[in-house]
């Protein structure tokens, strides 16, 4: 089913203080009102693609910039206009039907974004974001959230969108790195150009040294303050690498590959790692 967007409310399902779902009523163009409830990671892939064209907007000349904030205020006013409303009685009886299960970006357009949504009764919407729309969807997700009190969800989410791990590795005391892989859809891999390999080294309080390294895809280049923001904000959500958080490292980054569609051999990644770890120690 075709799902387009010409207004639009959020509000919170919750149990407690658990976060169980994003509501999100949307009144189409031509057909009646749709409400779809995200959980966490469905809300999470529906952001990650949002937060990637708003980050290509980042790029845009002043006057492109200034026309596009006249623009987006045009659009936000009209979405208002046409907002829906979302009763408490929906909200405390939410049909389990109209969970979104799955998000895929399916195609990535110049003036619009369309995802497939897979719901729990296994229909799908084909979910159309006007470019001019982003950011007032991603503003009123993140004040629903806000209003719930689910602070510290929305920063968690918010800290997941700028990278995507695919390795995380620990030196071992024969001199391999040991793995854990991370699996993910093309259309994910393609939102981020850049693979950047990254070793962490670490002493402890007896001088004994500890190296773990990560190869993740993100949309900035090495030597630059968000690589370095990545580098320490990854570390929370790594059960390898949790072990580093908050601790004094030294970090080396290098770049694997500037461009989405290239692929990096898991064999590739763990060479990189290898000789970033020889390069530190011939450094010292």
């Amino acid at each position: 089913m075709f799902l387009d967007i010409q207004g639009l409310n959020t509000g919170v399902i919750r149990h407690g203080d658990n976060f169980l779902a994003l509501a999100m009523k949307i009144r189409p163009t031509n057909t009646t009102e749709t409400l779809l409830f995200f959980p966490a990671l469905s809300l999470r892939d529906l952001l990650m693609g949002l937060e990637s064209r708003i980050a290509q907007h980042h790029s845009q000349t002043e006057e492109q910039r200034h026309a596009r904030a006249n623009t987006h205020q045009r659009i936000k006013q009209s979405m208002l206009a046409a907002m829906p409303e979302i009763s408490q009685h929906e909200l405390s009886h939410a049909d389990i039907a109209q969970r979104v299960e799955k998000v895929v970006l399916s195609a990535n357009d110049k003036d619009k974004l369309t995802y497939t949504l897979t719901l729990h009764n296994g229909s799908e919407y084909q979910f159309v974001i006007a470019d001019a729309q982003i950011e007032h969807v991603v503003m009123a997700s993140a004040m629903a959230l806000k209003n719930a009190g689910m602070n510290t969800l929305m920063l968690r989410l918010s800290s997941m969108l700028d990278f995507l791990p695919r390795y995380d590795a620990e030196r071992k005391k024969d001199g391999n790195f040991e793995y854990d892989t991370y699996d993910h859809p093309t259309w994910k891999n393609d939102l981020f150009p850049y693979q950047q390999a990254i070793i962490y080294i670490y002493t402890d309080e007896a001088g004994n040294k500890q190296e773990y390294g990560t190869v993740i895809k993100t949309r900035c280049q090495s030597n630059t303050a968000e690589i370095e923001a990545i580098s320490r904000r990854l570390l929370k959500y790594s059960q390898r690498l949790n072990i580093l958080d908050g601790k004094a490292c030294q970090v080396i980054v290098r770049t694997l590959t500037a461009t989405p569609h290239q692929t990096v051999t898991l064999e590739d990644c763990m060479r990189a790692l290898h000789q970033l770890s020889q390069s530190s120690q011939q450094k010292h």
